[in-house]
């Protein structure tokens, strides 16, 4: 769709001899990587080794991606995302890289001039970037091609976010209603085509890890699963369970298929069970029956409030509650605490 509406004609009105638009999001897994990457040109496989090998190293898009460390809230991109962005031709200096000699030569690539457009949704920050390439036997981009693309910014603005809008209220939409109809201590992820965690929710986070230092990961037996048998559009959900160790009772996993135009989504649910193993832990850190009981609505995801409302306490108790909980278990956080507990 991009390659349609945005690369085709802006590439023939550039004189570009190919063309890419890439998505560069936040993930909970890896940090910031390439998400969406569409790609006109003769060098099919260009998008691939650029996603997998070279971004990270593109001087082009190094000063499009400090955003995501200069603006850790993220507020000004939600009320002006036309002040983030930016036009960058390439400078000569490339030509002696190491970045220029294993991708852009061998891509037929020896001019470049780029825009970034920043974009926040719910589910994370992300820059909407496109690129314009020449060969060398062609003349570089310069000011007169800068200057059209930033007349045409409102207009790219309005298009990319509108795409990446679109995509990200399908996913919240259907994640939402799931997540509603769920049992608490359910948890969820949002998986692309390739098994990368887009998002993570609930109990999710303990059972695989993120929000911890060591970092998040999908299980092997989870992945072997999705891969051997990914769900469908318009199919039943997959259904099947996953055991750790040291506890005796699986967790239910159902993975069905997302509508999504840019490529297939995975969302995947789980129920962790609390009987098993928090338990068991909550009594070996010496917890109170009532710690417990808070302790086990903290690992389901509750807040103070929906805590208090469901234990017909105050929500000082609540707090109250959590510092001895987090004292006895030696945590400092809910996610801390639901991983230890869960683990």
């Amino acid at each position: 769709m991009v390659a349609d509406r945005l690369l085709d004609p802006l590439a023939s009105v550039l004189h570009a001899t190919s063309s890419v638009f890439v998505e560069f999001s936040e993930r909970p897994d890896v940090g910031v990587a390439v998400g969406t990457c569409s790609y006109l040109g003769e060098k099919s496989w260009a998008p691939d080794a650029y996603s997998e090998q070279f971004f990270a190293v593109d001087p082009l898009f190094q000063r499009q991606l400090e955003f995501f460390a200069d603006d850790q809230a993220g507020l000004h991109l939600r009320i002006d995302p036309e002040a983030r962005i930016s036009v960058l031709p390439r400078t000569g200096d490339l030509y002696l890289g190491d970045y220029y000699r294993r991708f852009l030569q061998p891509a037929g690539i020896a001019h470049v001039i780029g825009v970034g457009i920043p974009f926040h949704s719910g589910f994370g920050r992300a820059m909407l970037c496109l690129g314009f390439h020449r060969s060398s036997g062609d003349a570089a981009f310069g000011s007169a091609e800068a200057t059209l693309l930033r007349q045409l910014g409102p207009v790219l603005v309005s298009v990319l976010t509108g795409l990446a809008a679109r995509e990200a209220l399908t996913v919240a939409e259907t994640v939402v209603d799931r997540i509603a109809c769920a049992h608490p201590g359910d948890g969820y992820l949002v998986l692309d085509e390739n098994l990368n965690v887009m998002q993570v929710g609930g109990s999710a986070a303990a059972v695989f890890g993120f929000g911890t230092s060591a970092g998040g990961r999908l299980s092997d037996v989870l992945r072997h699963q999705l891969r051997h048998d990914p769900p469908r559009l318009g199919s039943v959900a997959r259904r099947f369970s996953l055991t750790r160790k040291g506890d005796l009772r699986p967790i239910a996993i159902e993975a069905q298929a997302l509508p999504d135009h840019r490529g297939p989504r995975i969302l995947v649910t789980m129920r962790t069970s609390w009987t098993a193993a928090g338990h068991d832990m909550a009594e070996r850190h010496g917890l109170s029956a009532r710690e417990r009981e808070v302790a086990r609505l903290v690992c389901a995801g509750g807040s103070n409030i929906e805590i208090a409302d469901l234990l017909g306490i105050s929500i000082r108790t609540v707090e109250n509650h959590l510092r001895s909980i987090f004292e006895k278990v030696g945590v400092h956080s809910r996610t801390r605490l639901a991983a230890r507990l869960l683990a």
